[in-house]
């Protein structure tokens, strides 16, 4: 089962500000391949003592750009929980708030740490069987022309990976990977080597 202990969850609930009484805790992923684990990192938030999950599935619709608003709820929150696999996530455009480079995962993180946020990243292992689908699957499945597209995506989301393992981390926690053989839970989570 899943120890929140080790996350470091439990010692940064503790620490919070007396004037705040719900912590907030943003949970930031791609959504398609990693609704399971979105599910069980919100589950895991909610049996602590006071946080509240702050995720896309309980956004009101907002007239706002959705990156704008992304970050904005990620700035807000009093941590953000990242999840990232082997999907690059929706990539908004300049008139949607984005910078047409970055994914909405990306930029979600990127504001909390600009905001001296915590973010708790869990990252896939690469070497773990992984079943969903990957970003590299689009070149099987997207039109020849696309292929510049998709291996861009790849990149991108290789250099979000080493951005977010490097994630302002909480001297209390130490950053996690899962091992993702299983969405039953989030028993298989374990430490990075190294850490």
């Amino acid at each position: 089962m899943f120890d929140a202990t080790r996350a470091g969850f439990s010692d940064f609930a503790r620490q919070a500000s007396p004037v705040r009484p719900v912590l907030r805790i943003f949970i930031s992923s791609t959504a398609i391949d990693l609704s399971g684990y979105r599910d069980k990192v919100r589950d895991v938030i909610q049996g602590l003592q006071d946080p509240v999950p702050i995720h896309m599935e309980t956004f009101p619709g907002k007239g706002g750009a959705p990156a704008d608003e992304c970050a904005r709820e990620a700035a807000a929150a009093d941590a953000v929980v990242c999840i990232v696999a082997h999907r690059y996530c929706y990539v908004p455009p300049v008139e949607l708030g984005g910078d047409g480079e970055r994914s909405i995962t990306w930029l979600e993180v990127d504001a909390a740490k600009r905001a001296g946020r915590p973010v708790f990243a869990f990252l896939v292992q690469s070497d773990i069987p992984w079943t969903a689908v990957k970003e590299s699957d689009r070149l099987n499945t997207e039109p020849p022309e696309k292929a510049a597209e998709i291996v861009k995506a790849v990149q991108k989301l290789n250099e979000f990976k080493a951005y977010s393992a490097s994630a302002n981390w909480p001297s209390s926690a130490s950053p996690l990977r899962w091992n993702s053989a299983s969405t039953s839970g989030t028993d298989g989570l374990r430490k990075r080597g190294g850490c």
